[in-house]
């Protein structure tokens, strides 16, 4: 049985339920501060006005909600850096290529004649923090709740993946289509995994926060100057099948990499 670690330098011990309830806490506040900006989910880049109301203004208070409850917290200085990084087996390095792809792709799918230089810029602001706040909430609080409760770094995998992808289920109800909502959510667990391995090689948070900022920024601008159902290039079909189906296979050719070994259970006695 592994051996518990002192809580007493963390304000609030470093717990799978204290990591989903900041989770939670965070996708109530999401939720209420895009349906008070009064945008829906399906409209937000129509306008420059309609990025700033619902993606800049309530990610600014995300990412001071998130900041501040990660350096209350004491785990803060364990966000950054993972002590699991794996060590060689290079071809790990995929995950990012793959996913550098992608944003390649679709920025150069899109036609950034049809929006202005304001839409853009607001655009990479709110994608940019995105980034920030879902990577510091999921692969860092999430991840590290979840290892303060012993769980093995597979469930650790899976935790991290699972609510990612569920937390993206809260666009229903502002306004996006059930099936849409459903393929959104499935998407985002496989891209959970995804950032998630790109974390463990990489050893930073600095770089799945920027790739993941970037490919939202990518699929933002798609969607905002080709329309929900654009005509694209047959390269750009043939990048976006790889870009589903070939990550897939490598997070099954990685799982054996993926540490299984139990991590230090933390006391909850500092909660």
């Amino acid at each position: 049985m592994s051996k518990e670690v002192s809580a007493s330098e963390y304000r609030l011990a470093p717990t799978l339920r204290n990591g989903l309830l900041i989770a939670l806490l965070y996708a109530v506040y999401f939720t209420l501060a895009l349906k008070f900006s009064g945008v829906g989910y399906t409209d937000i880049t129509d306008s420059p006005d309609n990025v700033l109301k619902a993606v800049i203004l309530p990610l600014l208070g995300g990412t001071i909600l998130l900041t501040a409850i990660a350096k209350w917290s004491g785990w803060w200085k364990d966000l950054w850096h993972d002590k699991y990084k794996i060590k060689g087996h290079n071809w790990l390095h995929l995950f990012a290529i793959i996913m550098a792809i992608g944003i390649i792709s679709n920025i150069a799918a899109s036609n950034f004649g049809n929006a202005s230089l304001q839409l853009i810029s607001y655009i990479f602001i709110g994608t940019a923090m995105v980034g920030y706040c879902e990577e510091i909430l999921f692969r860092g609080l999430v991840l590290r709740g979840a290892r303060g409760s012993g769980l093995s770094e597979l469930r650790v995998m899976l935790v991290v993946a699972l609510s990612f992808g569920l937390f993206h289920s809260v666009n229903f109800f502002l306004g996006q289509d059930l099936v849409a909502t459903l393929q959104q959510v499935v998407f985002a667990t496989i891209n959970g995994a995804i950032f998630y391995m790109i974390f463990r090689k990489s050893g930073l948070l600095i770089v799945p926060m920027v790739l993941h900022g970037l490919w939202d920024f990518s699929v933002f601008m798609r969607g905002a100057t080709l329309g929900d159902n654009p005509t694209l290039a047959p390269v750009t079909m043939v990048i976006g099948v790889i870009g589903l189906y070939v990550p897939i296979i490598l997070l099954l050719a990685s799982l054996h990499l993926v540490n299984v070994k139990k991590n230090k259970k933390v006391s909850a006695s500092a909660v």
